[in-house]
């Protein structure tokens, strides 16, 4: 029971907190990646297409929006991938600590189990004498 308990303190509460907490705020920013991208791909394709016969102060405009479209997307771009690095190495860490405090408490259980063996080990020597000599004095 108690290893059951140590279990989830140890390896379950903590990846549930990450689920929770960290992965929705994860999601979140791949959406908001997502459509940005849509947005900017959108725009790349509108102004691929543009007529160059347009006039110039509106090649001007649609140059100058897509600019500030693309620094937008650059912005985005690498604040999600800040938080997709750092997700990572997070999940990395809770991962191993959670894992090795799991298999300490699991390498505990078996120590003490061990232990008990061992004390049961030396009873049963005492009881085997006791029930041989009990055997033999029935004999006599």
């Amino acid at each position: 029971m108690k290893m059951a308990s140590d279990l989830e303190d140890l390896l379950l509460n903590p990846l549930q907190q990450m689920i929770k907490y960290d992965l929705k705020s994860f999601k979140d920013s791949k959406k908001g990646f997502e459509k940005m991208l849509d947005k900017y791909e959108t725009q790349l394709y509108r102004y691929h297409v543009l007529s160059k016969q347009k006039e110039a102060s509106a090649l001007r405009e649609d140059a100058f929006q897509m600019y500030e479209l693309r620094k937008l997307y650059v912005k985005t771009s690498s604040d999600y991938f800040a938080k997709l690095v750092t997700f990572k190495a997070n999940l990395e860490n809770i991962l191993v600590e959670c894992f090795s405090g799991a298999l300490g408490s699991h390498i505990e259980e078996i120590d003490e189990s061990a232990y008990a063996c061992n004390a049961a080990k030396s009873k049963l020597q005492g009881w085997k004498q006791w029930l041989d000599e009990v055997f033999f004095s029935y004999k006599k």
